[in-house]
């Protein structure tokens, strides 16, 4: 029977995409592949062209705007269910909560605002998440294997999502055991992600398919500087946000977690310290996975829509404050967080897909 904390979550996140599944319009990538037939297997993400046709009986796509919003919701949610499944000892209205951030996140709301992308977005989000449903048994790698194949072949930026879940089961299991060599456990997802580009690749050689958007960085004399650049380009984003009216809401944040890391502290007085430590630098870690699809593919896009990494970076304090019961504050401050992103979410966008939203709206 579901918990009634979930239902809860579900008529909320239906409320929170109503708006945009309600309005029923299109972006200009929308009408292109609704008029022309135009997919997605020219990014490599062939599994996403394939989902679409079988919804649409075919190309060019058939209209599906309310529908394929609240099929994206739902994944996303359900995401989050397995997420508690996985990291919170099975209390899933805990991930269910980590499902309705994840998909009010102000740098989702671009991937949701898609009529035909965003049911590829989702499923990339789902099928990074769900091979750690088995991570310790022997069905890992063969759904590791096809889950990250999926996020290829759907929607690449959410490739990061597999790597940050590794992160955080590793803490959670040094957590529980409190052994070092819980990082051997790192090893073999690693391993997976090599494999299953390596045959991702084969695939789309195959299929005689050149991603034009989707390739990664070529390695030469210049790639550091390249990449520095790219770094630099997150400069000015930070400064404005550090100058503006959301140094509010990551005041919230901070205080909420310096707080809760020194009770913490006080009432795990053996390893108390050390295991703040470690949550710090699994956060800062997996938040500098939002901005790694802009540094290592060869087309660089400061779209919100590439920064889907982005609220995985609560999951290490949660991890560790439902230790203590300490959950639910930190849920109540990073929803002010999650809300006060909307202006910097909106204010970063490319000029480019900055014109294609005002003609949506």
């Amino acid at each position: 029977m579901i918990n009634n904390n979930v239902k809860y979550i579900v008529f909320v996140a239906l409320l929170y995409i109503a708006p945009l599944a309600l309005i029923n319009a299109d972006y200009y990538d929308d009408l292109n592949r609704s008029i022309t037939g135009y997919g997605w297997s020219q990014d490599g993400r062939f599994i996403a062209s394939f989902i679409m046709s079988i919804m649409s009986f075919g190309t060019p796509l058939l209209p599906m705007a309310f529908i394929v919003k609240v099929i994206s919701a739902a994944i996303v949610l359900i995401s989050g269910y397995i997420i508690g499944a996985c990291l919170f000892d099975g209390k899933k209205c805990q991930g269910a909560f980590f499902g309705l951030f994840a998909l009010t996140s102000p740098f989702y709301i671009e991937n949701l605002s898609y009529t035909y992308d965003s049911i590829p977005m989702s499923i990339s989000i789902l099928a990074g998440i769900l091979p750690f449903l088995f991570f310790k048994g022997r069905a890992f790698t063969p759904v590791s294997l096809m889950g990250l194949i999926i996020v290829l072949g759907t929607y690449q930026a959410s490739i990061v999502i597999y790597p940050i879940m590794v992160i955080c089961m590793v803490f959670r299991l040094y957590l529980n055991e409190r052994k070092p060599s819980a990082l051997i456990h790192a090893i073999l997802p690693f391993i997976l992600m090599l494999v299953a580009y390596f045959i991702y690749s084969l695939i789309i050689h195959k299929l005689d398919v050149v991603p034009s958007r989707a390739g990664f960085l070529e390695v030469g004399s210049k790639t550091m500087e390249v990449i520095g650049w790219r770094i630099k380009s997150y400069e000015h984003m930070f400064t404005s946000l550090l100058s503006s009216r959301y140094l509010i809401p990551i005041t919230l944040f901070i205080i909420t977690l310096v707080s809760v890391s020194i009770y913490y502290i006080a009432s795990s007085k053996e390893h108390g310290a050390t295991d703040v430590l470690i949550m710090i630098a699994c956060t800062l870690l997996i938040f500098s996975f939002m901005f790694i699809p802009n540094i290592i593919l060869k087309s660089m896009f400061m779209t919100p829509r590439t920064m889907i990494a982005y609220p995985f970076a609560m999951l290490p304090p949660f991890i560790l404050f439902s230790k203590i019961g300490g959950w639910l504050k930190w849920f109540t401050e990073f929803g002010h967080l999650n809300r006060g992103d909307m202006l910097i979410s909106e204010q970063y966008r490319c000029p480019n897909e900055k014109k294609k939203f005002q003609r949506r709206v």
